[in-house]
């Protein structure tokens, strides 16, 4: 849903894109024209001629005019990248290349809207149809389509641990059997966007998920070549496969969880995070157990996890079950 978050995140992302946008603008009339400071003033009139009327395109540059301009500027950057961002949140975590790519695409989009379609009623903007405004704006896009509530909620604590029993007392309440999931392959989608800001919250989500047990859901929250370490060493490269060989193992478990901790270090491109807590369920012989440690460590780059290690006593349970060692 959206949040008082997302909000922020639209505003820093339009603020920021709308500065650097400007700032890409200005490198490119210095390094192309010789129009400068011209060309500036030009564009700062016309920005401010929306709100003033036409007759500002001929009066003297001012500060009044600086200041309406600038307003009138991050007004619609902060509504455009808004709504750059709600098309990230509509089609949930993308990687890095894919949301510069529909940036990219938004900014076209919006350049045409502001140079063919608002001259319509502002038709002094027709003489900044050109390259450099037309790059601009898809800096502009790249730039709004940032994670700017990432790095929101990384500047609130990027590092800390999460840790909760209420995490655990959650999973305990849900139905959230690892078993059985079926072993067809879809191709990756992307994690939802309520939980794509927070590694540990990712982690979690996609646990819960995978043991209610939802394969197509859990695999929103995965890379097409992640990799999968299972108990044993055992090499996987698909999350239905953990579940085909736990159905080997047990009759039914889940997780209790006790803590998940992000490791000191991450960032929003690559973040490390470790669930630690206790299995319980049932064995094929429909004995049951619990506290059984486990755990997990991910790997996430750009919100998907790419890498899965799992460790927990389930051997060394079942060979002592097997009187093959001591309990």
């Amino acid at each position: 849903m959206l949040t008082r978050d997302s909000a922020k995140g639209a505003v820093m992302a339009g603020c920021a894109a709308g500065s650097i946008a400007t700032l890409a603008q200005l490198l490119l009339w210095l390094t192309f024209t010789d129009s400068l400071p011209a060309i500036l003033y030009r564009d700062t009139r016309m920005a401010a001629a929306i709100a003033l009327g036409p007759q500002i395109l001929a009066a003297e540059m001012s500060l009044w005019l600086w200041l309406v301009a600038g307003l009138l500027h991050f007004a619609l950057s902060i509504a455009y990248a808004g709504m750059i961002q709600l098309i990230q949140y509509a089609t949930g975590r993308l990687a890095l290349a894919q949301r510069l790519l529909t940036g990219a695409a938004a900014g076209a989009l919006i350049y045409v809207i502001n140079m063919y379609g608002f001259t319509a009623i502002y038709p002094w903007f027709t003489v900044s149809r050109e390259l450099i405004t037309f790059t601009a704006h898809l800096v502009f896009g790249m730039i709004a389509a940032l994670d700017w509530l990432a790095l929101l909620r990384w500047q609130a604590g990027p590092c800390s641990a999460a840790t909760t029993d209420e995490a655990g007392e959650k999973a305990d309440h849900q139905a959230d059997d690892l078993l059985p999931l079926q072993p067809e392959r879809t191709s990756a989608m992307n994690a939802p966007s309520d939980t794509r800001f927070d590694p540990a919250a990712i982690i979690e989500e996609f646990l819960r998920i995978i043991m209610i047990p939802d394969p197509d859901g859990a695999r929103r929250f995965v890379s097409p070549d992640i990799r999968i370490r299972f108990t044993g060493g055992r090499a996987m490269s698909d999350i239905a496969e953990c579940s085909a060989f736990n159905a080997t193992r047990y009759s039914w478990v889940k997780k209790r969880f006790e803590r998940t901790e992000v490791v000191a270090g991450a960032t929003p491109a690559e973040a490390v995070v470790y669930n630690l807590g206790t299995l319980y369920g049932e064995w094929p012989d429909g004995k049951a157990f619990e506290g059984n440690r486990y755990v997990d460590r991910y790997v996430l780059r750009d919100g998907l996890i790419t890498q899965m290690d799992v460790w927990n006593d389930s051997a060394e349970w079942l060979m002592a079950r097997a009187g093959l060692t001591t309990p």
